[in-house]
């Protein structure tokens, strides 16, 4: 799988999609037009991009220790389709976020395809009230 990323061809439009059994809905963010494939650490959504996440589980003792499944995918059309690729996912571990609610928390998780991990996914999160 070595080089899969640099042999997409551009243009592409990419988004991250969010999984968990805690949330409401699955969400996607905007998607990111890509007109060349850029080094992957310059690859960027803004806070505007980004969904909100429902959380349909108020218990933080049982949200300190799960995990929000990240899908980063690509398409070779101008808005994600039925035809998108994976081509990468990650976790974040949400006992950090629970332990410092009503703060904005930093994360850092690698990003893996294929079982070969192949990049970093960095942020900010919040936790707003869950009631």
């Amino acid at each position: 799988m070595e080089g899969f990323i640099d042999s997409l061809t551009p243009p592409l439009s990419a988004s991250i999609g969010f999984r968990a059994k805690f949330l409401l809905n699955a969400a996607t963010t905007a998607p990111l037009q890509i007109k060349e494939i850029p080094n992957k650490e310059d690859i960027t959504w803004t806070q505007e991009m980004m969904p909100l996440l429902y959380c349909i589980i108020p218990d933080y003792r049982f949200l300190r220790s799960e995990n929000l499944l990240v899908l980063i995918k690509v398409s070779n059309q101008e808005n994600i389709s039925p035809n998108e690729i994976i081509i990468g996912q990650a976790e974040i571990s949400l006992e950090t976020l629970i332990r410092n609610k009503g703060t904005k928390t930093p994360f850092k998780s690698d990003v893996f395809l294929y079982g070969k991990q192949f990049g970093k996914l960095t942020g900010i999160y919040y936790l707003m009230n869950l009631n």
